[in-house]
């Protein structure tokens, strides 16, 4: 980088690469996403520590960001003034969101101030499987950087977990009509969603699925198939249904890809003894699975 009296501002550069950050946005807590702590230099040599947070609103209807300053030395300045600029770019590459900053101040042990940064309606229309936040710390009159790069990885750990629902007496169940659907779960474990099915007057079949209140029970996608009478799995969803897109006052509502119809007329391919098994496979998010500082010059 070319120093500022040549025209050009010298300035740190952090890159952070999200991976699975869609299953964050699911999560039912607002506990912010943190980078580890990098350090750049001013052209004193003094070494500043910060790091960066992601935040959701409790309503998820935006992500908001938060440039902190961290514990350094008690020689260094106790405010730092910084012009910076902070990008997110979603899995393909495309922009989503740009944010110019000039003359914030950072005291040294300073609160996390946090500042809108991405809707939530502007995040559903693009893949956000991974995110890339890039963050340039420029120099001014008042903090003197040295240009520099830090490269930061985060992956979200996502755990996922099965389990049968039994529609019974199928063929005797009215349209309109709603029922709950008996859950299977493994010994000593609680299920993690309650469920109700029901099918219209076409005969086409509704899955409402209602997260439990526990934290961690805010599943991010789920795929239904049709456990068979000879122990084959039908599909009957699409691959990956996401919660956020199917969602509607917290209920996700998933009609399946068959009919009463079409289950009575095959039902020695799809009834056990008037039953309908059918395997729900959830996904959620976890803590991180990996977090660190790849690179940094």
């Amino acid at each position: 980088m070319e120093s500022s009296s040549l025209g050009v501002k010298n300035r740190f550069s952090v890159t952070w690469k999200i991976e699975k950050f869609r299953y964050y946005w699911q999560h039912r807590s607002s506990v912010p996403l943190i980078s580890p702590v990098f350090i750049f230099r001013t052209l004193r040599n003094e070494e500043l520590h910060f790091n960066l947070h992601l935040k959701k609103n409790l309503s998820r209807d935006y992500i908001s960001y938060c440039l902190q300053r961290q514990n350094d030395a008690a020689t260094n300045p106790v405010e730092v003034v910084l012009d910076y600029e902070l990008s997110i770019f979603c899995s393909d590459g495309e922009l989503l969101k740009e944010q110019k900053v000039k003359g914030q101040s950072f005291q040294r042990h300073g609160t996390c101030n946090f500042f809108p940064l991405l809707s939530r309606k502007k995040a559903l229309v693009n893949p956000l499987e991974t995110i890339t936040v890039d963050c340039q710390i420029y120099e001014n009159e008042r903090t003197a950087v040295k240009p520099g790069h830090c490269f930061v990885r985060t992956r979200i750990r996502v755990r996922r977990t099965s389990f049968v629902g039994i529609l019974k007496n199928f063929s005797t169940l009215k349209p309109e009509s709603r029922e709950e659907i008996r859950i299977n779960t493994h010994p000593g474990k609680n299920p993690v969603v309650s469920m109700n099915w029901s099918f219209d007057e076409l005969g086409q079949i509704f899955i409402d699925l209602f997260p439990l209140p526990e934290e961690n029970s805010n599943f991010s996608t789920c795929k239904i198939s049709v456990l068979g009478s000879n122990g084959n799995e039908i599909k009957c969803t699409q691959d990956k249904i996401w919660y956020e897109e199917m969602k509607e006052d917290n209920v996700c509502r998933i009609k399946l890809l068959l009919t009463k119809t079409e289950v009575m007329s095959k039902k020695s391919i799809y009834l056990q003894n008037d039953d309908l098994f059918l395997r729900f496979e959830l996904s959620f998010p976890d803590e991180f699975e990996y977090s660190t500082i790849e690179d940094s010059s």
